[in-house]
């Protein structure tokens, strides 16, 4: 059983796309730099700051079809506690053009003070258009600029409500992975394989945004009944019904 998604000091940011009628997600972290309290109307503001984020880099590069329909803020301070997402207008895209399959995608990398693999990030973003498919299969600089420029600019925004973008890194239990062999003599001979420490949650503060490459990626994702993007998203009330 996985253990519960406690991070000292960390939240959680969703982006809920609409992608060309399908749906589409990014889930960033975020680490708690003031006394922050989680609830309607923080989401409200840091939506409208998303959304004036994403229009100003992300919405030239990409369709009317692609938008930003949802931004949702959750604390993840203490277990189990409820995502809060803002109500304002979908922003669309006003770029021109076909869009490219909808599993490709543009990557940002996400970097900390810190090295190694659980201290980088990585960002997929969606929805752009073939005039961006430049050269030989690569993506326009401008792709880049969007990206990195639209993180930043989240960043930034955050910074007003006692937040910033990080990498978290989940909790995990110690795993021991034992081999036992059973000899002809009835003996047992047990040789650890891997043993792997236990390892508390945390947040790593983001210190720069980096697009790496002008190459396009593939975002692969198993298919869990939620292809296409709701037609609601937030609380619904609870009505009285007769069994």
């Amino acid at each position: 059983m996985a253990l519960p998604l406690v991070i000292p000091n960390g939240a959680q940011l969703r982006l809920i796309y609409t992608n060309y009628g399908a749906l589409a997600l990014n889930v960033l972290g975020m680490e708690l730099t003031g006394a922050v309290t989680f609830n309607q109307a923080l989401s409200e503001t840091v939506g409208v700051a998303v959304k004036n984020a994403w229009v100003t880099f992300m919405s030239p590069r990409v369709g009317i079809a692609m938008g930003l329909v949802r931004v949702g803020v959750r604390d993840l301070r203490s277990a189990n506690l409820p995502e809060f997402l803002d109500t304002g207008p979908t922003v669309v895209g006003v770029g021109t053009g076909d869009p490219l399959p909808l599993q490709t995608a543009a990557v940002a990398t996400i970097r900390t003070a810190k090295a190694g693999k659980k201290f980088t990030g990585r960002v997929y973003f969606p929805g752009f258009l073939e005039t961006d498919n430049v050269g030989a299969g690569e993506a326009n600089a401008a792709v880049s600029t969007a990206i990195t420029g639209f993180l930043g600019a989240v960043d930034s925004a955050l910074g007003n409500s006692g937040m910033h973008l990080g990498v978290i890194s989940r909790p995990s239990e110690r795993i021991v992975v034992t081999k036992v062999t059973y000899h002809a003599d009835g003996t047992t001979e047990t040789k650890t394989l891997s043993d792997q420490s236990a390892r508390a949650g945390q947040v790593t503060d983001a210190v720069a945004f980096e697009s790496r490459t002008n190459l396009w990626e593939t975002q692969r994702r198993r298919s869990n009944g939620r292809g296409v993007v709701g037609t609601l998203f937030g609380p619904v009330a609870r009505t009285a019904s007769t069994r």
